[in-house]
């Protein structure tokens, strides 16, 4: 009887351990309810978390990489107009298209950044990443999420 109690206990132990470490460390993925009626699954690969707060933070080792809210699919529309202007502000690096999503990645010039536009597809919203990092890490980290309607 003692023992099963000392093996209860060390399970238990284990299994707030195990809790405690993925509460520490994120998830790699997340359900939003939007409030344009979608329910938007995002997903992080290759050591990528997430974060389930909005804004979300999409994160490597520690160090947020990617910073993401929603929109509408108005909201998704001024912002395209805005980053395809080529107002001096904001440069369109590529217009693209995965399984996923359709996606503008633009450089920033007054903010110094990078973003991606996207509307995931199927959905109704948008979503816009935001990142300080290189060029180089927002495509990898870009390159990291998935986004399904479940």
């Amino acid at each position: 009887m003692a023992a099963q109690r000392k093996r209860f206990a060390l399970l238990i132990g284990f299994l707030l351990l195990a809790a405690l470490l993925s509460a520490c460390l994120g998830q790699n993925e997340y359900t939003f309810q939007l409030e344009t009626g979608d329910t938007l699954k995002i997903s992080g690969e290759n050591g990528y978390t997430l974060s389930g707060e909005i804004p979300f933070t999409l994160s490597k080792d520690e160090t947020p990489c990617l910073t993401g809210s929603f929109v509408s699919r108005d909201g998704y529309e001024q912002y395209e107009e805005i980053i395809l202007e080529e107002n001096g502000v904001l440069t369109l690096l590529e217009r693209g298209a995965r399984e996923d999503c359709d996606y503008l990645f633009y450089h920033s010039e007054s903010e110094g950044g990078y973003g991606i536009l996207l509307a995931p597809k199927g959905s109704a919203s948008g979503v816009l990443l935001e990142s300080t990092l290189s060029e180089q890490e927002v495509r990898d980290a870009f390159s990291a999420l998935r986004f399904s309607l479940p």
